[in-house]
């Protein structure tokens, strides 16, 4: 199964730990490190993954306002995207978390450019 909620690489970078396998539930996310010396399961709760994801984009000098309708991304304060067509749910949610990460992953993606 698809983690289409957050990728792999953006999980690293805001755990600031190699990841082996992660899954994403409702409410939270297991992961297991890449690690010989931490063979255990980790969850986070996917509010607080998309808090540490928020300060992450902050750290890399990027903001976001989430509207209705869309995300607008900022950079140093200067709107560099918007995200748009973000009723992918049957009622918007502004506080659902989805929308923190999905404005990371394109952060993720730009950075990686």
């Amino acid at each position: 199964m698809e983690n289409k909620i957050i990728s792999k690489e953006l999980l690293e970078e805001v755990m600031g730990k190699k990841v082996a396998l992660f899954n994403v539930f409702s409410d939270e996310v297991l992961y297991r490190e890449n690690s010989i010396n931490n063979p255990w399961t980790e969850r986070v709760n996917i509010h607080e993954l998309a808090h540490k994801c928020k300060e992450w984009a902050i750290l890399k000098k990027y903001d976001f306002t989430i509207l209705i309708d869309n995300i607008d991304i900022f950079k140093n304060g200067i709107r560099v995207h918007s995200l748009q067509n973000m009723n992918q749910h049957d009622n918007f949610i502004p506080f659902d978390p989805f929308y923190d990460i999905k404005a990371c992953e394109w952060i993720r993606k730009e950075l990686s450019k």
